[in-house]
């Protein structure tokens, strides 16, 4: 069961959205030996400066945590003592700067809502940033937390400062956003002496930015606020608060973690009853932690969060003004123009949990299977270690190097055993992994709640909900990430008058480039940037990866060969084959390709791929670790689409150029291959000015195979049949381009989206955009061969 665990889950929302008062109180750990790292008093070295030698900042004694670790025995991550509530000296203006965004009660507001009377506040505000002095931060070196107070100051700083400009509404490319030298030149040297990105991190959001209600009293769940917030609503209080909450029920799991681990350097019998009755226990604690998370539903609206809360601590994203950060060298402007904003997956406490239990968000490849490919793109949770404070990215690092051989090695070597210790060992193990997978559920639930629903019903730009006439349903309006950038798959039920209503979600951990439906409908593959695939049970709600490359997937295509079978196009130049009945690491096979994967296509035994520099290569399922013919695609410029014909004989190509070639596989069937332009406009008022834009997809009609789709970055879709010939309908004009398109089984349905296709590059990425999901019903005259005249 343990290797199953993380696909099972039979959980269902109420069981989480208890009250702590439900959950019985775990017994306490046992105590720390004096000499265990946990407990040994941190150095008086704090750690590298920014030019990589040791800092003598004095003893720091607002902790007891372990050297060069800063974890607690008593409050983990989190601070023993309230941090630092304000800055002193001539560092103190960024104080009077900070308090100025919410003097009053009134706080600064978000540059997209300002009316004319909050934009002249906000610009005198920002008049004022501009007109601070540019001080040094050698005053304060010697204190870690006074460092960390101005690093989590000016990142509230130049988050107001950003978010409280309107938005241009200049054409493409818009300038960047200038941060100025008296605050981009400290909070790039206090990121250098903290070795943390110049950006508001979850550090600055939860571990150090909490007061205690009662002084008198010892940190608790119960007796820490929240001080500094973006809109002075109880709904984001509540938000970080939560989170702080999580992290102090956390810290006996630190502690048990710590016990399992003294234990498993003995793995006696003795020692195997303890690890079990440890894993029980750090069960319930990560339940405790699941119910606080669900909890913050209580006092935090999701619509306010969505529309008030989430944009003041939104990092760079695509398409958005970059940030420059003026008096720096290019290497540091380079480095921290494009960062992501806090998230909850920058939580030490989360990832040291993944470390213990053997949780492996890697693909496949990365791990020592056989033949992998060694490759150093990171995961998204990788990149999140980033965002954390050094000391608890070492600390995790080691627990990685402590751990490799301990708790999860005497699961594993012990499976299967009919010693009863053994399996009672295995069933703790399996309840502590299926906890912390109720616990990531969880996440996704809020993520659903506060960010995808809310995107749904939020009208773009604070305009009126887009209603077009060409659709009778609207199922997807903006693309939607978590606060870190975690890209979401969402499956929807359209029913035969094309309303749609969300039926599930799951995650990559970067943006996914394409997806498909196993032939029983049950199951949904998908492929992107993180460079892996995955696999969706419509049935049981699991997700598990499938797949990985070397580089991000392109292609995605499943097959009913050897009881099912994925077959993914990567731009590391190879095309792999995966069991998706019984999952490996480990591909059933692979071929080596002339480039990068740009499209692929399968039907019948025919498999179609279409690389970067116009190369072709067809294979034939039969064989498929043999190329059985390579050519260059007869269009002129780079291909964009592939789409096989249903009877398998052949294939439709589609460029960049307006242009679309019919081709036959054999040699005896190649008179009958042609080409034709398509989406292409005449300029008014001239004599041969053209338009012309890039055909993005080529779908086939399954119940008519003579007939076939294309559309394009002119916003444009027709239908055509392939045999005669001819155009058989034009539609009106979406109000975008059209990146992607698909009929249904029965083919009487079409579905587009429509979405910026980067035909125009990065400078065509302008605010605005739309982003969403069409239906178009096929009406039979609209697809049926017309009669020849």
């Amino acid at each position: 069961m343990m290797d199953r665990v993380l696909a099972d889950s039979d959980f269902e929302e109420d069981e989480l959205y208890l009250t702590l008062q439900n959950i019985p109180p775990p017994a306490a750990a046992p105590s720390m030996p004096p000499t265990h790292f946990l407990s040994i008093a941190r150095s008086p070295f704090a750690g590298p400066s920014s030019s990589g030698a040791t800092l003598n900042r004095g003893f720091d004694t607002s902790t007891v945590a372990a050297a060069d670790f800063d974890v607690d025995s008593k409050t983990g991550f989190m601070p023993p003592k309230v941090p630092v509530v304000r800055l002193g000296g001539e560092l103190e203006v960024w104080e009077r700067i900070r308090d100025a965004a919410v003097g009053n009660g009134e706080p600064l507001t978000l540059g997209v809502y300002a009316s004319n009377r909050q934009q002249k506040r906000s610009t005198r505000w920002r008049q004022d940033v501009e007109s601070m002095p540019t001080l040094s931060v050698k005053s304060i070196q010697h204190s870690e937390v006074l460092l960390r107070r101005a690093h989590s100051v000016l990142t509230f700083i130049l988050h107001f400062y950003i978010h409280s400009q309107p938005p241009l509404t200049t054409p493409q490319p818009q300038p960047p956003i200038n941060i100025p030298p008296c605050l981009s030149v400290p909070l790039i040297a206090l990121s250098k002496e903290l070795v943390l990105p110049p950006i508001l991190t979850y550090s600055d959001n939860v571990l150090y930015n909490w007061t205690l209600i009662d002084p008198k009293a010892p940190v608790s769940i119960s007796n820490i606020a929240i001080d500094a917030t973006f809109s002075l609503t109880p709904s984001e209080k509540h938000f970080y608060i939560t989170s702080a909450r999580i992290e102090i029920v956390g810290v006996e799991a630190l502690e048990l973690m710590r016990s399992c681990m003294d234990e498993a350097f003995i793995a006696d019998t003795t020692s195997l009853r303890r690890i079990t009755d440890y894993l029980h226990r750090l069960a319930r604690v990560i339940d405790a932690m699941a119910v606080l998370l669900m909890a913050v539903r209580d006092e935090c609206d999701p619509h306010v969060f969505f529309s008030q809360i989430r944009p003041w601590f939104k990092g760079w994203e695509p398409g958005s003004r970059e940030w420059f950060f003026e008096g720096v060298h290019e290497e540091d402007q380079k480095k921290y123009s494009k960062m992501s904003g806090p998230s909850a997956g920058q939580s030490s406490l989360i990832h040291a949990l993944d470390v213990f239990l053997g949780v492996d968000h890697t693909p496949p490849k990365r791990r020592d299977a056989p033949g992998a490919i060694a490759h150093d793109s990171p995961t998204f949770l990788m990149m999140m270690e980033m965002y954390m404070p050094r000391h608890h990215r070492a600390f995790l690092q080691h627990l990685r190097g402590v751990n490799q051989t301990h708790v999860r090695t005497l699961i594993t070597s012990g499976k299967g055993s009919s010693s009863v210790v053994h399996q009672a060992l295995e069933a703790a193990y399996d309840e502590a992994v299926t906890a912390l997978k109720k616990l990531r559920d969880g996440h996704i639930r809020i993520a659903t709640l506060y960010i995808v629903s809310q995107a749904r019903k939020a009208p773009a730009n604070g305009e009126a909900a887009l209603v077009s006439p060409l659709a009778p349903a609207k199922v997807v309006d903006e693309e939607v990430r978590g606060t870190g950038g975690t890209s979401l798959v969402r499956i929807y039920e359209i029913n035969a008058q094309g309303q749609s209503q969300g039926r599930a979600i799951y995650h990559h951990d970067a943006p996914v480039l394409d997806c498909c439906w196993s032939k029983d409908g049950t199951k949904v593959f998908s492929g992107g940037m993180d460079n892996s695939a995955r696999m969706f049970d419509i049935r049981t709600g699991a997700a598990e990866q499938v797949a990985a490359h070397a580089l991000p997937i392109k292609s995605v295509k499943w097959v009913d060969i050897a009881g099912g079978m994925l077959i993914t196009g990567s731009w590391d130049k190879t095309v792999k084959y995966w069991s998706t009945s019984t999952i490996s690491p480990n591909p059933m096979g692979s071929l080596d390709l002339p480039e990068r994967v740009y499209a692929m296509d399968v039907s019948q035994q025919l498999l179609v791929i279409a690389t970067a520099e116009r190369h072709i290569c067809i294979v034939h399922l039969q064989q498929p670790s043999i190329i059985y013919k390579k050519t260059i695609s007869p269009l002129k410029w780079q291909t964009r689409t592939i789409a096989c014909f249903p009877e398998g004989d052949g294939y439709a190509v589609g460029s960049i150029e307006g242009r679309v070639a019919m081709q036959w596989v054999e040699d005896k069937d190649q008179a009958k291959s042609y080409s034709f332009k398509c989406h292409r406009k005449d300029l008014p008022n001239t004599r041969d000015g053209t338009n012309v834009y890039s055909v993005n997809t080529v779908n086939f009609h399954l119940q008519q195979g003579s007939t076939f789709s294309t559309s394009g970055s002119d916003g444009n879709f027709c239908f055509w049949d392939r045999d005669q010939r001819m155009r058989l309908k034009t539609f009106d004009t979406a109000p975008g381009p059209i990146a992607c398109t698909a009929f249904n089984r029965s083919g009487t349905m079409f579905a587009y989206a429509v979405s910026y296709d980067w035909s125009k590059g990065y400078a065509g990425m302008t605010p605005g955009h739309v982003n969403k999901v069409m239906f178009h019903m096929v009406k039979e005259d609209e697809v049926k061969r017309k009669p020849k005249k």
